[in-house]
């Protein structure tokens, strides 16, 4: 944004989108750096939501991962999280209500921080009777957390384990940024960050 303290060419004001999926330390991070910026924009600076912030989010995130996922007979679908620290768990385990609600029984939650785990999440899919499960990362891109703790090459993987414990698992590469409707509502909370 250029130096702290002097106002970049012709800017009155700035909004600061977090890419995160739910408020933690990062979020608190982001907000401590994003005021040391106030004095450089006459009209300030707006921070958006991150994307599990209100019920409305949670419905359209969920009615996003259903379009993207539709219903196969038999498979799991489970949603891996990062997670994150200081009781901010609550939303992701909100999005799962949110698609039990919409008829998804087949969606499991595991967080690669906190509770539910691979060990919950194995024991649900076998208690619901399904064989195998796709592996989804709740993240905005499949990256080094999706290559090192889920994908099929991690000897201590998400994927080998599921398929330790007898659950035939695949991944799904594609990250939430991928899906215009959650894109979508990064750009409502932006937008509604900059009203006055």
């Amino acid at each position: 944004m250029g130096r702290r303290g002097r106002t970049p060419a012709g800017a009155e004001r700035a909004c600061v989108q977090p890419a995160l999926i739910v408020a933690g330390s990062t979020l608190d991070a982001l907000l401590a750096e994003a005021s040391g910026w106030e004095g450089a924009f006459p009209g300030g600076v707006a921070v958006g939501e991150p994307l599990l912030s209100s019920a409305r989010d949670l419905r359209d995130v969920a009615r996003a991962i259903a379009e993207a996922h539709p219903v196969r007979p038999g498979r799991a679908l489970v949603l891996v999280g990062h997670g994150a620290t200081g009781g901010a768990n609550q939303p992701y385990l909100a999005l799962l209500d949110e698609l039990r609600a919409q008829g998804r029984a087949d969606c499991f939650l595991g967080l690669l921080d906190g509770a539910p785990g691979i060990d919950e999440v194995t024991g649900g899919i076998k208690a619901a009777g399904l064989g195998t499960a796709t592996l989804v990362p709740l993240m905005l891109t499949a990256g080094s957390h999706v290559a090192r703790q889920l994908a099929d090459g991690a000897p201590d993987g998400w994927q080998a384990q599921l398929r330790a414990a007898g659950v035939e698992a695949d991944l799904d590469m594609r990250g939430l940024g991928s899906l215009p409707a959650i894109r979508t509502v990064f750009l409502n909370h932006a937008r509604a960050a900059l009203r006055p």
